[in-house]
């Protein structure tokens, strides 16, 4: 997913120069229908499916939206396919000098015995093409019907930011005060989830949008919608702060609702782009992360690709997703299933860090064989000693002598510590960079525990302590 595009387009229906308040202003929508080649699609049924389109815009969204219907003879190929081959540069060249909020961009081919239905929706503001969502139908007198049921799956509402208080955003809903007759196309519901993103404008020009950018990570759910008015709670697994009166930045965002049974979700790593395997992942319902879980947690692992399948559930609209290499965390992020079918979650490559925690666990092992050996070297010596068999007991405390010391130890941590941590800085994973410091440091404290000068010096005095005792009786 295209989180930033650059562009040097003129703002058209930027909502600053609206005369009404936003809340009062209809939605200007163009919508344009393209009929494949059948020989029971003429002029006069194709009119009279358009007709029909239109009064069941009427009874459906009412005056929320101002809505031109046109025949598109311009798709090629024409119909379904023609929908489906549409990408976002072409259709924002062709419609991007238009003044209205939306595009609803159909298509109607005949199957078999099946009328289908596809359509796309392309957002003025946002500059984002949709993907293709369809519907079927039986009977060609209810291709129009169809046609409703998917403008009620593509319609993205539009809101505009107004305040922000820490977690708490406040939106002005575009047509907000403009009810629709119809139920089923009401706008903003308590639980719909919020996509904000940001237009960046020319600073001669402020009607020049230079740049948009969707806010990764990041969502606002519904808590309230009163007269037009949409309070809801910032979920971001990222640093970012709305500010409503930011200059030269318009901050805004789509209602955005579940469309798929699942996401399809690919882990790779930052940087190199390779999937991440094996990873776990952990999906938590929970609101934000520091809540409490909602209920039973998932437990996925990605496959070959990278890939995890994650399905929406009807308990439960967002998710946490932790993801775990290891017993290492490489990231916490927001989530909210079945709203794209595809996505990508970059993590911090941890490569290095695997390296370095293989060496660390050869080293720790090592460690461990010489404190056993250590150990019962020294327990033969007190058991020499309490006999008074101090050759032995020599023989014993010379070997424990020969036996490798801390500063081996601290000096083979450094050189695995050092490249590794160099390596880090030049990939600039300072999160690696970080684990790496604290896993070495944690050995190093073991290394100062087994090697503790103390203990062997009393040690030492224990034995002295008998060899003396021993001369004292022998004289």
């Amino acid at each position: 997913e295209q989180l930033a595009t650059n562009l040097e387009v003129d703002s058209g229906a930027d909502y600053e120069t609206l005369v009404a308040p936003p809340q009062r202003t209809a939605y200007r929508v163009l919508i344009l229908v393209s009929f494949a080649d059948d020989p029971t699609v003429t002029a006069s049924s194709s009119e009279a499916m358009l007709d029909a389109l239109q009064q069941i815009i009427v009874r459906t969204w009412g005056g929320m939206w101002s809505a031109t219907i046109e025949q598109d003879t311009r798709l090629l190929p024409a119909g379904v396919d023609g929908i489906a081959r549409l990408d976002q540069t072409s259709v924002s060249e062709r419609y991007a000098d238009r003044a209205y909020d939306k595009v609803m961009l159909l298509g109607v081919t005949k199957t078999g015995a099946m009328w289908r239905v596809s359509g796309r929706e392309w957002d003025t503001r946002s500059r984002e093409l949709t993907l293709m969502d369809s519907q079927q139908t039986l009977q060609l007198v209810t291709v129009a019907e169809t046609m409703r049921r998917v403008l009620l799956r593509l319609f993205r509402p539009v809101l505009l930011l107004d305040r922000a208080n820490f977690h708490r955003i406040e939106f002005r809903l575009l047509a907000g005060e403009i009810p629709p007759p119809d139920p089923a196309a009401a706008q903003v519901r308590q639980g719909d989830v919020i996509r904000p993103l940001m237009r960046f404008l020319d600073r001669r020009n402020p009607n020049l949008v230079r740049r948009i950018q969707f806010l990764p990570h990041t969502f606002v759910v519904v808590d309230t919608v009163s007269r037009g008015r949409v309070m809801g709670t910032r979920i971001s697994g990222i640093a970012v702060t709305f500010r409503p009166r930011a200059r030269r930045i318009e901050q805004l965002g789509l209602r955005v609702r579940p469309r798929y049974d699942e996401s399809q979700v690919q882990l790779v790593l930052r940087g190199s782009g390779q999937p991440a395997v094996g990873r776990r992942v952990d999906v938590i319902p929970k609101l934000r992360w520091r809540d409490e879980s909602l209920g039973p947690a998932l437990q996925l692992f990605s496959d070959r690709e990278g890939f995890v399948r994650l399905p929406v559930s009807n308990r439960y609209t967002n998710f946490w997703l932790y993801v775990y290499s290891g017993q290492e965390l490489l990231a916490r992020v927001p989530y909210v299933p079945g709203i794209p079918l595809h996505d990508v979650i970059e993590l911090p490559d941890d490569t290095i860090r695997l390296s370095v925690e293989g060496e660390l666990s050869l080293l720790r092992a090592r460690l461990i064989d010489l404190v056993a050996r250590r150990a019962t070297l020294m327990a033969y010596a007190r058991k020499g000693a309490r006999a008074s068999l101090w050759d032995e007991v020599d023989r014993r405390l010379a070997q424990i002598e020969e036996l490798p010391g801390r500063e081996l130890f601290q000096s083979e941590l450094n050189a695995i510590r050092v490249p590794a941590v160099e390596r880090a800085r030049e990939a600039g994973n300072r999160v690696a960079q970080r684990r790496i410091d604290r896993m070495c440091e944690e050995l190093n404290e073991v290394v100062l525990q087994y090697f503790d000068p103390g203990r062997h010096t009393e040690f030492r005095t224990n034995l002295e302590a008998l060899r003396l005792d021993s001369s004292s009786d022998g004289a």
